[in-house]
């Protein structure tokens, strides 16, 4: 991961702000997190190689132009299990000006060779609110199971926006982290 950059959008809202709280409280609870040292609420739309930073900057410059905020909408909690790690994440909606947005981005990513998705319709658009990452003390997949029990199922209508997106490199440390912002 540390020779990726991430775009990311960053929501606003009631959207942002529930997903901190809830991060915040199970965070608080688990003490999984240093105290001040949360991941950012973000919402990945595309993976390029740290390689081509440049290009991909002059892409995000160009689209950005032709587009206003972008709709974000949760609907419910969803875990993702994977080898190295396990994640409980907000599912996001395709919203019409989500779907326009990133497909847009990503065209224009892949039709320069750089995007690292191979089959961007079966991207799951998500927004992270645990895993053992940046984790402290990371939970072990007993936890885990516990804490998606607790979620799955829960209903969430929070709509808000992204009026940002944001060139990510894989670190918590705020002034490494973001390359360059655009605002939308």
């Amino acid at each position: 991961m540390e020779e990726e950059l991430f775009a990311v959008l960053i929501p606003d809202g009631s959207v942002l702000k529930f997903a901190k709280k809830v991060q915040k409280d199970i965070s608080k609870h688990y003490n999984l997190y240093h105290i001040d040292k949360f991941p950012t609420i973000h919402l990945t739309i595309d993976k390029v190689k740290t390689d081509y930073c440049q290009k991909t900057l002059e892409i995000m410059k160009s689209v950005v132009n032709n587009f206003k905020a972008v709709k974000i909408k949760i609907n419910e909690f969803d875990c993702y299990y994977t080898q190295d790690n396990n994640f409980l994440v907000l599912k996001v909606e395709r919203t019409e000006s989500l779907k326009e947005f990133a497909m847009t981005f990503h065209q224009a990513l892949a039709n320069e060779g750089i995007s690292l998705i191979e089959n961007y319709q079966e991207w799951d658009f998500h927004i992270t609110i645990v895993s053992n990452l940046f984790a402290k003390n990371p939970l072990s997949d007993d936890k885990f199971k516990e804490l998606c029990y607790l979620y799955s199922g829960v209903n969430l209508p929070y709509i808000s926006h992204a009026k940002s997106i944001e060139l990510w490199r894989f670190t918590l440390n705020p002034a490494k982290k973001c390359i360059a912002r655009f605002g939308l």
